[in-house]
């Protein structure tokens, strides 16, 4: 015979998941937000260079280095899951997020010739709506309020004319909005292991 559960002892076994979702995400995920932040602001840089030295169709082809971040991103969550000890059903859906966040990234990365400087202001609302959600599902407020950095720096972005600017604002978005709070993250994980 099925057992019910009472009000009381649901939401006690939601928050449990919720805690084990956030000590996955300190000890083996917070690297990802490290990892996707620092090779975003660096192919954003190499784009830049590229940009002025050999033009701006051809600069575009640097967006496949992403497809090696993919790579690593894989073999890292295939080495991680063997020593993960729960998988919860939080961590399937903020799993699915970031996946739905890569198909959104990789269909404005592919745009990027026809829409030029607005992909990165685009790229960056993507972003920061499944950092606020992942955020908001593991209880972060670094990420919720880095979600909102994100989306003022988009904001900006829209109504900004030089090139130059814009690529700051998506670099300094990433740095205050993504990567800030993946350190928080980690050093929590380093705090309390």
């Amino acid at each position: 015979m099925k057992k019910t559960l009472t009000g009381e002892e649901s939401l006690k076994l939601i928050e449990e998941m919720i805690q084990a979702s956030k000590n996955n995400y300190k000890k083996h995920h917070g690297i990802y937000f490290l990892f996707w932040g620092y090779l975003s602001i660096a192919v954003v840089g190499l784009f830049a260079i590229l940009r002025s030295t050999v033009g701006f169709p051809e600069a575009h082809y640097v967006w496949f280095l992403f497809l090696l971040g993919f790579v690593f991103n894989f073999l890292q969550m295939r080495k991680g899951r063997n020593s993960r000890p729960v998988v919860t059903k939080i961590d399937v859906v903020i799993g699915k997020i970031w996946l739905g966040v890569s198909f959104g990234m990789a269909t404005l990365f592919g745009a990027g010739p026809v829409l030029t400087d607005k992909m990165f202001p685009l790229s960056l609302v993507v972003i920061a709506i499944a950092t606020y959600a992942h955020g908001a599902i593991i209880s972060f407020k670094p990420f919720m309020v880095g979600a909102f950095i994100m989306l003022l720096a988009a904001s900006i972005s829209f109504y900004m004319p030089n090139s130059d600017v814009v690529l700051g604002l998506y670099v300094g978005g990433l740095l205050l909005g993504y990567i800030i709070p993946g350190h928080m993250l980690r050093n929590q994980k380093e705090a309390n292991v």
